[in-house]
């Protein structure tokens, strides 16, 4: 079967179950019949591109279908192709539907998650099901496929949280062999963060979702083995630790709301001492008035998401150089270069161990046109950060953020006995 006689297959049984749903109520087990039939020539295709161009179209549409089906519809279709699994979360069930891909180079999990009724503070919506749709890559997860019923114990597998935890998960089942080779951490969680990214949700339920979040977080952070556990299962949090996960795990999110203003949170677990202390990080911002000088504490946090940790020492301290993001505002995105430091359950964010010609910074800010990119990464092999050289198309506009960009030029930190050292018009072409 070729490529496009498949694609051509999908297509008109996608045409076919946008059409049903145009009359639900009377097909909706024949609808659901077809997008059982669309998973399994997804689930048998060998070709990268046929998928990738038919599984977005088809999620989408499958995605209204399960939010119009009833629970009960669902429950009693024979849908051979999804696994399918309830989970009770709350005071709710929620039904998750789910196939695995294994033909690509990196096998991809697509799920489904159906609540009964939306989680959100509007009682008029309150009642109204709500339905969410998944893709994830399993590769880097995938359990050993010799042990049946294994998990992996750097996953969140949960079955270590205590009673009064709500955070749930589902394991994903190989269909052919029973082995269960990937663990959902928290479905609902998931749900509330992408509620968190999503610019388009009213501010009343971001702040609901936010609460649950910071909940749940605090949950997870309580665990004793914190600091060995593998948080990538929650996507739209990013997590960073030391290198050898045996000082600090940070993880820290964003919230992006319909104005286009953003928050950040976060976590900090760091041990010292033989003690094992958390912080819950807290934005302020808007209140910091000099976001380059001075040291701050996680209860007033010049807010970020942080993807990279470098480490290094002056004067025999440790210290690590953290490399962050601010979400865009509509008009300018922001880039941070934060160091961070503990002393016994005291942590630190901001040293002056950033030498700019005859200036000392605490930490650095780097701000850019919402539509321009920047560079901006660690060179081992030179010891120096590496970013683009940021300026304005006319001397006019200095000090305009909204109007800066890369110009092709590079400028950079070099690592000293001191701290970092500016180093301009760097040459990286090797």
């Amino acid at each position: 079967m070729n490529s496009d006689f498949m694609r051509g297959l999908v297509v008109s049984l996608i045409m076919f179950v946008s059409l049903v749903q145009t009359n639900v109520a009377q097909n909706i087990g024949y609808a659901l019949h077809q997008a059982d039939s669309i998973v399994n020539v997804l689930k048998t295709t060998h070709d990268t591109y046929f998928y990738s161009a038919t599984v977005n179209d088809w999620i989408a549409d499958t995605k209204e279908l399960f939010l119009a089906a009833t629970g009960a519809e669902i429950d009693s279709a024979k849908m051979e192709a999804f696994g399918r699994v309830n989970i009770p979360i709350e005071r709710d069930t929620a039904r998750v539907l789910y196939f695995i891909h294994h033909q690509l180079k990196e096998p991809q999990l697509v799920w489904f998650l159906r609540l009964n009724h939306t989680y959100s503070p509007n009682i008029e919506t309150y009642n109204q099901p709500s339905c969410y749709a998944f893709q994830d890559n399993i590769s880097k997860t995938a359990l050993d496929d010799n042990k049946k019923d294994a998990k992996s114990e750097s996953m969140l597998t949960g079955e270590s949280m205590p009673m009064s935890s709500t955070l749930r998960g589902f394991e994903v089942v190989d269909s052919v062999t029973s082995h269960i080779f990937y663990w959902v951490p928290d479905v609902l969680l998931r749900v509330h963060l992408e509620s968190l990214a999503d610019i388009n949700v009213d501010f009343d339920v971001k702040e609901y979702a936010l609460e649950r979040v910071q909940q749940k977080m605090d949950d997870l952070y309580s665990l004793p083995d914190i600091m060995k556990r593998d948080l990538r299962g929650l996507t739209r949090v990013v997590t960073i630790s030391d290198p050898d996960s045996k000082v600090f795990k940070m993880s820290t999110y964003c919230v992006s709301y319909p104005d286009f203003t953003t928050s950040f949170h976060g976590m900090i677990a760091h041990d010292a001492d033989g003690r094992h202390y958390v912080d819950r990080l807290e934005d302020k911002t808007a209140e910091i008035m000099s976001p380059e000088r001075g040291v701050l504490s996680p209860a007033k946090w010049y807010g970020a998401v942080y993807y990279n940790v470098i480490p290094f020492q002056v004067d025999k301290k440790q210290y690590y150089t953290l490399l962050g993001y601010k979400a865009s505002d509509g008009l300018v995105k922001t880039r941070v270069v934060e160091i961070l430091s503990f002393k016994a359950k005291r942590v630190a964010f901001g040293a002056p161990l950033f030498l700019h010609e005859k200036a000392t910074y605490h930490r650095r800010v780097m701000k850019y046109s919402a539509q321009a990119n920047m560079m901006m990464r660690y060179d081992e092999r030179i010891s120096t950060l590496v970013m683009d050289h940021l300026s304005p198309p006319s001397s006019m506009l200095r000090g305009q953020w909204r109007y800066y960009g890369p110009d092709m030029s590079y400028d950079g930190y070099k690592l000293t006995k001191q701290g970092w050292q500016f180093a301009d018009d760097l040459d990286i072409t090797d």
